[in-house]
């Protein structure tokens, strides 16, 4: 964490600030302390001199401003930064550099992303130098309950970090799923094995851990999903690579009735490598391990 206080840069639009989206960064900033850079972006086509985006800019402005005074928003800090440009892509990055940013918050859905973004999704993950959180809000608006598939990714951490945030704000319950190669005897061992208890968030009761099996890890966590109300997965849940959105996110946010947060960390994930004892050899990233230590963090 660094020393000055936590940033969220929230790119705003009227498809993609939706409630959802602002009750989620609230959550963190009400966690970390901080505070929300809500940017609009304005795109003007290249024929067109700048002065075009004068009035579109004006609209943003409002649209914010209605942003801010709404219930998800107070008794957070929030600020708004207006940026005109050809492409929005490239103008998200710039701010996220320019604001010093820690967190990029993105509401998303398809048609959104080629509207708003040109596709370039994908792109922006790469050059933004951010940890990211992608939110594709769900059908039904509850917030009972998180789960947090995890298997052999950079990106956990992140992950329970924002879970642990939800929790907190709205009283949830978290369940961490791992998720193991039904194909892998050792992994399937570790899977019928009885998972170890997790210290509890704050003062709050003990996340729950699950272990399952699998040879089709999309179709289990949206199997698994459908009871939750939150799912928290990160970019590239089958490897370490840092390369935009894999194929097993955007399937369970396209197919997920539930809130759907994928996240990508810039950084290699900082919770240590355990003692041998601790955890399986096989299990390379040590995801109890690492679900133990961000849990006692929390406390």
């Amino acid at each position: 964490m660094p020393d000055r206080p936590y940033r969220i840069l929230l790119p705003v639009t009227k498809s993609t600030a939706t409630v959802p989206v602002l009750e989620i960064a609230s959550s963190l900033i009400r966690s970390h302390g901080g505070e929300v850079v809500a940017l609009g972006v304005v795109k003007v086509p290249v024929e067109r001199p700048y002065s075009y985006g004068t009035m579109r800019a004006y609209r943003s402005r409002r649209l914010i401003k209605r942003l801010t005074e709404s219930d998800q928003a107070k008794e957070i800090a929030i600020r708004s930064v207006v940026k005109v440009g050809r492409e929005v892509a490239p103008e998200i990055v710039k701010a996220a550099k320019e604001q010093d940013c820690d967190l990029l918050v993105l509401g998303w859905d398809m048609a959104s992303e080629r509207r708003h973004l040109g596709g370039k999704l994908s792109e922006l993950i790469k050059e933004a130098d951010r940890d990211i959180a992608i939110i594709k809000p769900g059908q039904v608006r509850k917030r009972h309950n998180v789960l947090v598939p995890m298997r052999a990714g950079v990106h956990s951490t992140l992950a329970l970090d924002i879970a642990g945030a939800i929790c907190k704000q709205f009283g949830a319950k978290l369940t961490v799923m791992h998720i193991f190669d039904s194909e892998d005897e050792l992994g399937q061992g570790m899977a019928d094995r009885q998972p170890e208890p997790i210290s509890p968030i704050g003062d709050g009761e003990h996340p729950e851990t699950i272990s399952v099996s699998s040879d089709d890890v999309a179709a289990t966590i949206l199997e698994e999903g459908d009871r939750f109300d939150f799912i928290i997965l990160g970019a590239s849940i089958r490897s370490s690579g840092r390369q935009g959105l894999g194929d097993i996110p955007k399937f369970v946010a396209r197919k997920s009735r539930s809130t759907v947060i994928i996240v990508n960390s810039r950084q290699p994930d900082p919770i240590p490598t355990p003692p041998k004892s601790a955890c399986c050899p096989t299990d390379k990233y040590h995801r109890t391990y690492q679900v133990e230590v961000w849990a006692t963090a929390q406390r």
